[in-house]
């Protein structure tokens, strides 16, 4: 994946038939009828070895690709360029949770044989979904994906429901 499937988004590539040259490292792609080419950009300004002039906090950031800002300056680059984007960076806390209270301690005791104490990343699959089948008589059961099932079964269940035909068990609507 590369960045620009990042920040701009797989769906805003295709859904503008965006072109991409891996080898250029360009994208093109239209806008209201213009071609629009979006190029590599050449952040790496590095200054030669005799001369070392005192770089200010912006060439500093395109010197080191890494930009630790200050309120002041934070404020200072969104009204100067618009569009900035910031990484905020908050040490982890230890969670501690809040102790229940006495009445539902108690239901939790009394039903621990109810609850598990691992509970499952997501729901199991649902295997005893109750459906209808439209049968008509005579007539074989529809071979629908929701449906399926092995041979032996099916032929199982065509026995059972040859039978309750023949008891008239079934109500015909």
């Amino acid at each position: 994946m590369s960045v620009a499937h990042v920040l701009l988004g797989r769906p805003w590539l295709y859904d503008r038939r965006v072109k991409s040259c891996s080898r250029e490292n360009t994208y093109t792609f239209q806008h209201e009828g213009k071609n629009i080419t979006l190029k590599p950009s050449n952040l790496a300004i590095k200054p030669t070895k005799d001369v070392q002039p005192t770089l200010s906090i912006k060439e500093k950031a395109l010197e080191h690709r890494l930009s630790i800002l200050s309120p002041v300056d934070f404020a200072h680059e969104l009204q100067e360029t618009r569009v900035v984007f910031a990484l905020l960076l908050k040490p982890a806390s230890d969670y501690t949770p809040t102790p229940l209270a006495e009445p539902i301690q108690q239901l939790l005791t009394k039903f621990s044989n109810v609850i598990l104490d691992d509970l499952p990343d997501d729901l199991p699959p649902v295997r005893e979904i109750q459906h209808a089948i439209n049968l008509v008589p005579g007539l074989q059961i529809p071979n629908l994906p929701h449906y399926r099932m092995n041979p032996p079964e099916r032929a199982e269940l065509n026995r059972q429901i040859q039978g309750c035909w023949l008891r008239a068990l079934f109500v015909i609507a």
